[in-house]
């Protein structure tokens, strides 16, 4: 069904027919099943997609009044940046209440397409919106809702979009 393989940088020597550039220790190969033309577009894609699966797997750290905490990242429901703080609302714990505040998780989640900062002071995980309302509002899955700034809308919709 797929047009290509990935195949562990360690196998390099036994596939010859591999080309393209090494990604995160895999190349990609044609399928022997195939002779397809190869869409690189769609390669980069799938990718895409294994790292940032990969990514809300991991943990990751930040400070709070007792120390360090570690959440996983796929856990993340949304952060509220509230004063120089953040107020991290997750699937398992109750709100946690970290030091960094919500540019640092802005910058923090770049990378991970999930997250969305809908406003200067809300950055939610697009997979737990349960829906948009026509006001500029999302409701959230914990039922709590959160503005999209008239400014962030249109970003807002090409990022769902894609989902």
């Amino acid at each position: 069904m797929n047009d290509f393989e990935i195949i562990p940088a360690q196998q390099r020597e036994q596939m010859p027919e591999l080309f393209g550039k090494q990604k995160d220790n895999f190349f990609i190969a044609p399928s022997k099943t195939t002779t397809a033309k190869y869409d690189l577009s769609k390669i980069q894609k799938m990718l895409h997609q294994m790292c940032q699966s990969n990514m809300l797997q991991q943990k990751i750290a930040f400070p709070t009044d007792h120390g360090l905490d570690f959440i996983q990242v796929k856990k993340i429901i949304r952060c509220e940046g509230y004063k120089k703080y953040t107020i991290i609302f997750t699937t398992d714990t109750e709100p946690i209440l970290s030091s960094y505040n919500i540019g640092k998780f802005a910058k923090l989640f770049q990378e991970i397409t999930v997250f969305f900062l809908t406003h200067k002071s809300h950055l939610v995980n697009i997979n737990y919106i349960k829906n948009y309302r026509k006001s500029g509002l999302i409701q959230m899955v914990d039922n709590t809702t959160v503005p999209v700034s008239v400014r962030r809308r249109n970003s807002f919709f090409e990022v769902i979009n894609q989902f």
